[in-house]
């Protein structure tokens, strides 16, 4: 029998198709992982809200960074971020509007920019605004939704929606309490400036 000649370029290939299959593989296995924390802590979320809303400081911060991945951002780290705003906002039943406002704001959609695209973002900044005219949202409520005022506040122009959301702000910087000063501050001489 003949021997059949060995093509380089095609060993070459078949042992890329290899190494991707292994990334590919070592990939899913990661996103795997992410998504049953995140599973784990929508499920704490929805079981035991009134454990949660203590804490939402710590669970805020993982849930934020994932919800802007590509990998789980739109199973487990939407699922995720609904439960924590239904958390903040029981019986609001905006769970899914705020989700989509806040995979907006990591996605960086352009709060000026109006129309659906921007849909979200407004309804959010109009429940906080309802719910914090009678009473001020619950020091956890408002550090997770502070991105979003930021968001909203670091636009090139003064809007009606932009407005709405200093006027939340101010409300709650009126009433003291442990708010992120330091990322407020600079918010503030922005609005300043645009005035």
């Amino acid at each position: 029998a003949v021997a059949q000649k060995r093509d380089p370029q095609e060993e070459l290939r078949q042992a890329q198709l290899t190494s991707e299959a292994e990334v590919r593989a070592g990939v899913q296995v990661i996103a795997d992982e992410l998504s049953l924390g995140l599973d784990i802590v929508t499920a704490l979320l929805e079981g035991a809200p009134h454990y949660c809303i203590q804490r939402l400081d710590q669970l805020q911060g993982a849930v934020m960074r994932l919800l802007a991945s590509p990998v789980v951002g739109g199973g487990a780290g939407f699922r995720a971020i609904r439960a924590m705003a239904d958390c903040c906002f029981p019986g609001a039943f905006q769970g899914d509007s705020i989700a989509c406002a806040m995979r907006q704001m990591v996605q960086n959609v352009d709060a000026e920019a109006g129309g659906e695209n921007v849909k979200e973002i407004v309804n959010t900044v109009h429940l906080m605004a309802k719910a914090s005219a009678t009473k001020l949202l619950p020091q956890g409520t408002f550090r997770v939704m502070f991105p979003l005022l930021r968001h909203v506040l670091g636009a090139a122009s003064i809007t009606p929606l932009t407005t709405e959301a200093y006027n939340v702000l101010s409300a709650h910087m009126a009433a003291g309490g442990e708010l992120p000063r330091r990322e407020i501050l600079p918010l503030l001489f922005h609005m300043l400036e645009l005035q």
